[in-house]
């Protein structure tokens, strides 16, 4: 799975993930205010370790749709920043018409299926650049 699959289904894992969440603290409210109407009927004593349990996972899944919540902004505001920079890049890189290649040593010495042999880049600086020999 490539880096950029990877990420999506993060992405999508989180997404799907606060959803449940949400829907979770929707029907923990609920329950709550249920407990709270038959702690009236009932008596407090009888419902207090309910009504604390309730409190607690509330809690506890609000900071986790919390956390969700940032890194889902936070990779969205990275992105957006990764484009930002990237339309800074001069067109001549940015849209190569004759990208060349550039040859890379294998960091896996015996499995050259898990490292690319050659890499087209359009960077000026490194189009010149041959592998070691």
């Amino acid at each position: 799975m490539s880096t950029g699959d990877n990420l999506l289904s993060v992405l999508n894992t989180l997404e799907s993930r606060a959803i449940v969440l949400e829907a979770e603290l929707g029907q923990i409210d609920a329950d709550i205010a249920l407990n709270a109407t038959m702690a009236r009927k009932y008596g407090e004593s009888t419902l207090a370790d309910g009504s604390a349990r309730l409190a607690h996972m509330r809690m506890e899944k609000s900071i986790r749709l919390a956390e969700i919540q940032t890194q889902l902004h936070d990779t969205s505001q990275s992105v957006r920043k990764g484009k930002q920079l990237l339309s800074t890049l001069s067109d001549d890189i940015a849209h190569p018409s004759h990208p060349s290649p550039l040859l890379m040593p294998s960091r896996y010495a015996g499995t050259p299926s898990d490292s690319p042999q050659r890499i087209l880049t359009t960077s000026s600086i490194l189009s010149g650049r041959r592998q070691p020999r």
